[in-house]
């Protein structure tokens, strides 16, 4: 039995890559990653993990904007019904004062 040599992560990632879909577009969010210094690298998955994570994000974010408006009787979500979310929430408290 031969031990085969390493797969390059390249490779690996040609054989492993995310599955599903995203609305984001993909080469837009790994454009935004690469704009961070720290980063010399990022993958395909890791870009498609950091993309599905950002739209989970945008998601809570709207749901909790959409109670705020609702609890105003209003069926339209405002940037108000947003900052309110982020006001009353203390997980999105690292956005305040963005805006």
């Amino acid at each position: 039995m031969e031990i085969s040599e390493p797969l390059e992560v390249e490779q690996a990632e040609k054989r492993e890559g995310p599955t599903g879909s995203v609305s984001l577009p993909l080469s837009r969010v790994k454009k935004i990653i690469k704009l961070d210094d720290d980063v010399r690298a990022c993958s395909t998955s890791a870009t498609f993990a950091v993309t599905v994570a950002t739209e989970m994000f945008i998601e809570y974010l709207c749901e909790q904007g959409l109670q705020m408006s609702k609890s105003d009787k209003r069926k339209v979500l405002h940037y108000k019904d947003l900052a309110s979310a982020v006001h009353r929430l203390d997980e999105l408290e690292f956005l305040s004062g963005t805006g």
